[in-house]
């Protein structure tokens, strides 16, 4: 008589690894004063559907830098703070508040080289990622210009409820091109008439 090996399913050890990434996050959670966790919400319809359509924006994204995913993830967050569901999407409505306001949102800063004691088994990759200089000397450059393309997105549904109003326009947008446009210039595409905020309007176009 022979035994035929039992298969092991990849399920199983994909299974163990989100368990430990879970407790990863339900530890840091708790440590940083959260008193429960609802851990029905981490499923698997939001962290695909936000993955999928970072990698779709802009056309075709599939191979992002981290400042490429940090102004797509902070443009569609913008996107569906103005909607309850997501477009397109195979899950059920949100009805949950944001943990952020938008300002702080557009405005913190992203701690991109902050330490973790606790993320011991991927301190080969964060050494890895904290060794880019650029991360450091382009943060403010990348923050001023998600402030611009986020302004420009506000300003254009301004124009659409004043009904293109030139005053508006010219009192908001500038036809010069200035160093925090580099967004809003790598994403005009043809026919898209995306509009340059002047330098004052990201500072005041802030919803709290």
């Amino acid at each position: 008589m022979k035994y035929e090996p039992t298969k092991k399913m990849p399920s199983i050890a994909n299974w163990i690894t989100t368990i430990q990434g879970l407790q990863l996050i339900c530890k840091r959670l708790l440590k940083a004063g959260f008193k429960y966790i609802l851990l029905r919400n981490f499923n698997q319809d939001p962290i695909k559907n936000i993955f999928g359509t970072i990698r779709s924006h802009g056309l075709r994204n599939i191979n992002p830098t981290p400042a490429h995913f940090t102004s797509s993830f902070k443009s569609l967050v913008i996107n569906n703070f103005t909607s309850t569901h997501s477009v397109g999407a195979n899950c059920e409505d949100d009805d949950s508040d944001g943990m952020n306001n938008l300002k702080d949102f557009l405005f913190n800063e992203i701690p991109l080289n902050e330490e973790n004691e606790d993320e011991e088994n991927c301190s080969a990759q964060h050494d890895a990622l904290t060794t880019f200089p650029t991360l450091e000397q382009t943060g403010s450059l990348i923050n001023s210009g998600s402030r611009a393309y986020v302004s420009g997105w506000i300003i254009k549904k301004i124009t659409k409820i004043t009904k293109n109003c030139t005053v508006c326009i010219s009192k908001l947008s500038t036809p010069k091109i200035l160093k925090e446009h580099f967004i809003i210039q790598a994403r005009q595409y043809i026919d898209c008439n995306l509009l340059y905020p002047d330098c004052y309007v990201p500072t005041y176009l802030v919803i709290k």
